[in-house]
């Protein structure tokens, strides 16, 4: 694997972790009545780290955010086009596509 590859793939794992964090940080917040996480905030990390943002909002038992027909329809969209593009890009990068 090539170091640029190896450093894409270590900035997308921490931009996912970053994102998970920030929404169950926010979840935590709500739970205790302390200030939250503002929408607009975790929508920019949902941006950066759509897997990370999917598996706070679905997987935990709290469903953080699910009720919210923007975050529930923008999320995984968001996950949908990284997945196209990472798809896009590693056919570039093996020449599939100039």
């Amino acid at each position: 694997m090539a170091p640029s590859t190896i450093v894409v793939a270590i900035t997308v794992l921490l931009a996912n972790v970053t994102a998970w964090a920030a929404f169950r940080l926010d979840k935590r917040a709500a739970k205790r009545g302390t200030r939250r996480t503002p929408e607009r905030a975790l929508m920019w990390w949902a941006a950066a780290g759509p897997f990370g943002a999917l598996i706070a909002m679905y997987r935990h038992r709290a469903r953080h955010k699910v009720q919210k027909r923007l975050f529930a329809w923008v999320v995984p969209a968001l996950a949908t086009l990284h997945v196209l593009l990472g798809g896009a890009a590693a056919l570039w990068a093996l020449g599939v596509i100039p």
